[in-house]
C-alpha cells in the first residue's frame, strides 16, 4: 500500500510531497520518537534529518537538513553536524565538526580478485566501527571507513580538509592536518602533529612518525621517521633531495663552463 502525504518543514517556505511505503511510514514513525525522547539534548536539530531510535546523541548538539544517524552511533556533546551527512557504525567524541556531506562508517574497499573472467571478486567483511575522539574537524565531502579487522580511529584536535579520505583500519594520532584530497591506504598509522598537503596519498600498512611533514602530491610507498619532512613521489627527504638539487646544479655549471671555452682542468679545479 502506497500512501502519499504532504509535509510541512519548519524554516522551509514550501510543502514537500513525500511519498511512503507502509514500512518507511513504520520507520519514520519511529524516528520520530526517538527525536521526541532526546528533545532536551538538542540546541537545534532540523526537521529533515532522520535518527535512528537506538542513536545516542549529546547535550548542545546542532543537527544540520537531512542529515542520518544510523542504529547505535554515539555522538558526544556539542557536536555540529552539517547537511546531508549520514553516520554508521561509528562512535564520536565532544565538539566534534562534521562539515556537508561527509560519510563516516561506510564500508571499506576491501575485495579478493576474482582468479578468472568466469568469477566476480569477492567482499571481504567490514565489520567494525569508527572511533572518532574529541574536537576533531572533518571537511566536506571526506569519508571515514569503518575497521574490518581493527576499528579506523581519528585521534583529538585532528583537522581534514574537504574531500579527504580514511580508509579501514587505519589509525591518525592527535592534532593531525590533512589539506584537500589527502589519501590514507587501509591499515596504516598516523603519529601524532602529522602534516599531509594537498593530494598527497600513503600506501597501504605504512607507518608515519610523529611530527612528519608530506608535501602537496606526496606519494608515501615506505614508513617515514618521525620529525621528517618528505615531497615527491616516491617521496624523498627533502634535505635528501635538496643535497642532489646542488650537485645537478653544479654538474650543470660544470658542462656550461665546459661548452664556454674552459678546460676540463679548469672545471675540476672549479
Amino acid at each position: 500500500m502506497i500512501l502519499i502525504s504532504t509535509r510541512r518543514f519548519l524554516n522551509l517556505k514550501t510543502f514537500f510531497p513525500i511519498i511512503k511505503s507502509a514500512k518507511s511510514a513504520k520507520s519514520a514513525k519511529s524516528a520520530k520518537s526517538a527525536k521526541k525522547q532526546n528533545t532536551r539534548s538538542y540546541s537545534s536539530i532540523h526537521p529533515t534529518a532522520v535518527i535512528d531510535d537506538t542513536a545516542k546523541i549529546g547535550k548542545n548538539c546542532t543537527i544540520n537538513p537531512f542529515v542520518y544517524i544510523g542504529q547505535g552511533v554515539h555522538i558526544g556533546d556539542d557536536a555540529k553536524i552539517g547537511s546531508h551527512c549520514s553516520l554508521i557504525n561509528c562512535t564520536i567524541g565532544d565538539r566534534i565538526i562534521l562539515h556537508s556531506g561527509v560519510r563516516i562508517g561506510y564500508d571499506g574497499f576491501g575485495f579478493i580478485p576474482a582468479k578468472d573472467d568466469n568469477e566476480l571478486p569477492e567482499k571481504k567483511p567490514q565489520e567494525l566501527r569508527v572511533l572518532i575522539k574529541d574536537d576533531v574537524e572533518i571537511g566536506s565531502n571526506s569519508a571515514v571507513d569503518r575497521g574490518s579487522w581493527r576499528n579506523t580511529e581519528i585521534g583529538t584536535g585532528t583537522k581534514f580538509d574537504n574531500f579527504v579520505h580514511i580508509a579501514h583500519n587505519v589509525i591518525v594520532g592527535k592534532n593531525c592536518l590533512l589539506a584537500a584530497c589527502a589519501s590514507v591506504a587501509g591499515s596504516s598509522v598516523l603519529g601524532n602533529n602529522v602534516l599531509m598537503g594537498g593530494q598527497s596519498g600513503i600506501a597501504d600498512h605504512i607507518k608515519i612518525g610523529s611530527g612528519v611533514k608530506i608535501g602537496g602530491q606526496g606519494g608515501i610507498t615506505k614508513d617515514v621517521m618521525e620529525n621528517t619532512t618528505v615531497v615527491g613521489t616516491p617521496a624523498v627527504d627533502i634535505e635528501t633531495l635538496r643535497k642532489k638539487k646542488r650537485k645537478i646544479n653544479i654538474f650543470s655549471e660544470g658542462i656550461h663552463r665546459q661548452n664556454s671555452g674552459n678546460s676540463v682542468k679548469d672545471i675540476q679545479n672549479w
